[in-house]
């Protein structure tokens, strides 16, 4: 089963995706993964990879700008931005 990741990831992928963050966890919930969401929705995988690449490099700069990351940790870890934005699309 499709497990979603944390709130910030999951209501980029909903506002891309156009639906209520209620109705992607349900989706998910009853069996349908991400890629079966891209299709019922007609956007793309790549426009999806696009937008979590983005909420999660939001993440990491606002983790620097509150003092909970070094800038260095931060462009180390967004590095693996669009591995991990596959990993969370494929799973």
């Amino acid at each position: 089963m499709t497990r979603l990741p944390g709130k910030s990831l999951s209501k980029a992928i909903a506002e891309y995706l156009g639906l209520s963050e209620d109705d992607l966890r349900d989706g998910v919930r009853s069996g349908s993964s991400l890629l079966d969401a891209v299709a019922a929705t007609g956007r793309s995988v790549e426009g999806l990879r696009q937008a979590l690449v983005a909420a999660i490099d939001a993440g990491l700069y606002k983790a620097v700008r509150e003092g909970r990351l070094s800038l260095t940790r931060a462009a180390a870890l967004q590095a693996g931005s669009w591995s991990r934005a596959d990993r969370i699309i494929s799973a």
